[in-house]
C-alpha cells in the first residue's frame, strides 16, 4: 500500500487489516482507533429487560433489534481500546472524535431505529452479558433510521461522550447499539438492522483529527 494521503479513503479493499488501520493514526493525519475484536452482541432470550445470553465471538455481523420473530432482542456492544498517546491527542484537540458503523442490512424496519449510547466507567475490553443494561448515556438517539440507506458507513458525532471518558482517565470507550421503539412491534417479524462487526472487512472506527 503506497503512502496515505489527507482525503483518501481508509478501507479500499479487502486487504485493509486492523493492523495496517492502527497504523493510519500518525501525526499530521486523521487518526483512526479500529474496534476491540472483543465486540459482541448481547441478547435477552427471556424477556425480562436484562442481557442473559452473550453472541459469538468472531462473527462478522452484529444485529441490533430481534434475534428470533417478536423475541429475543439484541443489542450490540462494540468497546475500543485508546493507547496513551491516542488518548492524549484526544483530549488536546478542539476537532470533532465520530464513530463510524457500518449498516450492512435492514430487515423489517419501517418506524424502527438505533440509538447509540455511551457506557460509562467500562472496565476492561471484554463485553458481558451485563453490558446489556449497564450504565449509559445518549450518544445520538437517532442514528439509524429506516430511511438510513443500507451498504455504507454511518457516522456518528461521539465528541463529548469521548472526551468525557478520556477525561476521566479511560482507555476503554465502549458503545451500546439498541433498537428503537422499544419493545420492538409484535409484528409476526424478526425486525433488526444489521452491522458489520470488528471481524469484518468493514469493521467499526473512531476517528479523531
Amino acid at each position: 500500500m503506497g503512502a496515505v494521503r489527507p482525503g483518501m479513503c481508509l478501507f479500499p479493499s479487502a486487504l485493509m487489516t486492523l493492523a495496517t488501520m492502527t497504523s493510519l493514526a500518525f501525526a499530521g493525519t486523521p487518526g483512526v482507533v479500529p474496534a476491540s475484536p472483543k465486540d459482541q452482541v448481547v441478547i435477552d432470550a427471556n424477556g425480562d429487560g436484562r442481557g442473559d445470553t452473550p453472541g459469538s465471538l468472531q462473527v462478522v455481523e452484529g444485529r441490533v433489534g430481534e434475534n428470533e420473530v417478536d423475541a429475543d432482542e439484541v443489542r450490540y456492544c462494540v468497546p475500543f481500546v485508546l493507547n496513551d498517546d491516542e488518548a492524549a491527542r484526544i483530549a488536546a484537540s478542539g476537532d470533532p472524535v465520530t464513530l463510524h458503523v457500518y449498516l450492512v442490512s435492514k430487515m423489517n424496519t419501517t418506524g424502527g431505529s438505533v440509538a447509540v449510547f455511551g457506557l460509562t466507567n467500562h472496565v476492561g475490553e471484554g463485553v458481558t452479558i451485563d453490558d446489556f443494561q449497564a450504565a449509559a448515556v445518549v450518544v445520538k438517539a437517532l442514528a439509524v433510521t429506516d430511511t438510513s440507506p443500507g451498504g455504507g458507513f454511518i457516522a456518528v458525532d461521539a465528541t463529548t461522550f469521548v472526551k468525557g471518558e478520556v477525561g476521566k482517565g479511560a482507555r476503554v470507550i465502549a458503545f451500546r447499539f439498541e433498537f428503537r421503539p422499544r419493545p420492538s412491534p409484535m409484528d409476526g417479524k424478526i425486525n433488526r438492522f444489521v452491522f458489520r462487526t470488528a471481524d469484518s472487512v468493514n469493521p467499526p472506527f473512531l476517528r479523531y483529527e
